[in-house]
């Protein structure tokens, strides 16, 4: 489901050149102001200047007009190295990119239909049947399944974790909180057994980019007399599938001197350009008090998944709600009991093999848990993927 997110997304820049802060930087054209008379040839200049892009790196936005992913996401590019001129690799750029975003956004979305589209939401009406969704859909699926984990089952629990993330007063937060609601509290551990049983609900399978959403007789009739709607979907591990889909479609396209940032922490470059060096602000959060710990460089072709359990920019997201007091709750949901919990407030995972997808279904088990799990992080290292996490003020990092 599209999730309107605010700017949370790690700092990243270009080594000693660009920086981009937790703020988003948007690239502005200059605006001259005209006084007096200007000569012909000068102001045909000046137009033409605001259209012509200077090779470097560059912020690219997909265009405005259908709805798509790259309002989550900030795309930098570096423009001029290859034989076109940088105005005409900056207007090929963004025809992909907003293409792949569109597609991205369509395909993974469990709450709009688009006509001829397989997506999850077409997933999702079309019960006990056989279908045929998209092949990106299809794939991701697919290593949900064989992850073992049930995340993607919690669907009926993130309508009310949206709802949650929405509310505009502590009062309303009540009416979605299953900490502070008890009678909530009971449904949400209903929803998550059925979520945790195969017999309840599964995606099955079928070869050909074909499933079948089967769910239990049971499970329908618990769904009628509570309004539930949707029995897959994606929610915060979104914008994982999104990022791989996106730069999978540029690197096809030729275009491998970029970085996507999701602005809820997953993170993809789309190739190995010489000279460019990727930075991450690693923050931590010690009860309410969130700073800085640590700045970690990267280079080359690299997925990351950065989680953390709270917003950075003063509760505005709308991936978590903050009350009065300062509790937080955030949208990692435990299968067990469909309650958000973190096992340690941040934790960052980086790889130069996986997609960010695939690191999302490794660094679930170790993150949304009551404690961190030494064994799962081991896990994290045989599978040749680095974790950071903070242990005693320190920042520690594991695998490689």
């Amino acid at each position: 489901m599209k999730r309107p997110l605010q700017n949370d997304r790690p700092a990243m820049y270009r080594h000693e050149t660009i920086v981009l802060s937790e703020d988003r930087v948007k690239l502005r054209a200059v605006l001259l102001v005209l006084l007096g008379i200007i000569a012909a040839a000068s102001f045909a200049y000046g137009v033409n200047a605001l259209f012509t892009a200077e090779p470097g790196i560059c912020e690219i936005t997909a265009l405005t007009g259908e709805m798509n992913s790259g309002d989550d996401f900030t795309f930098y590019y570096s423009l001029g190295s290859g034989e076109v001129s940088a105005t005409d690799e900056e207007r090929a750029v963004r025809s992909l990119y907003t293409q792949a975003a569109t597609d991205a956004f369509q395909i993974f979305s469990a709450d709009m239909e688009f006509e001829g589209c397989g997506n999850l939401w077409y997933l999702n009406q079309s019960i006990n049947e056989p279908v045929a969704v998209e092949p990106a859909l299809y794939n991701a699926l697919a290593l949900l399944e064989n992850s073992g984990g049930r995340y993607h089952y919690l669907a009926p629990v993130y309508e009310l974790y949206f709802s949650l993330f929405q509310s505009e007063s502590d009062q309303e937060a009540f009416h979605f909180d299953p900490y502070r609601n008890e009678d909530l509290r009971r449904f949400y551990q209903e929803a998550a057994d059925f979520a945790n049983d195969p017999g309840a609900v599964d995606v099955e399978l079928l070869g050909d980019d074909t499933v079948c959403l089967r769910v239990s007789e049971e499970y329908l009739a618990f769904a009628e007399k509570n309004g539930v709607t949707r029995f897959v979907e994606l929610f915060w591990m979104e914008n994982a599938f999104a990022a791989d889909y996106m730069a999978a479609a540029l690197m096809e396209g030729g275009y491998t001197r970029g970085v996507l940032i999701s602005e809820d922490g997953f993170i993809r470059s789309l190739g190995d350009a010489q000279g460019v060096e990727y930075a991450l602000t690693f923050t931590h959060r010690e009860e309410n008090v969130v700073s800085n710990l640590a700045s970690l460089r990267f280079s080359g072709m690299i997925s990351m998944v950065y989680l953390r359990d709270y917003p950075v920019d003063n509760g505005g997201s709308s991936n978590y709600y903050v009350y009065k007091d300062g509790t937080i709750r955030c949208p990692y949901v435990d299968p067990r009991d469909g309650l958000d919990r973190s096992a340690i407030p941040e934790l960052a995972v980086y790889s130069e093999s996986l997609s960010c997808a695939e690191l999302t279904v490794l660094a679930a088990p170790l993150y949304i848990a009551e404690s961190f799990d030494s064994e799962l992080l081991e896990n994290l290292t045989e599978a040749g993927v680095l974790a950071y996490y903070q242990a005693d003020g320190k920042l520690c990092v594991t695998g490689g």
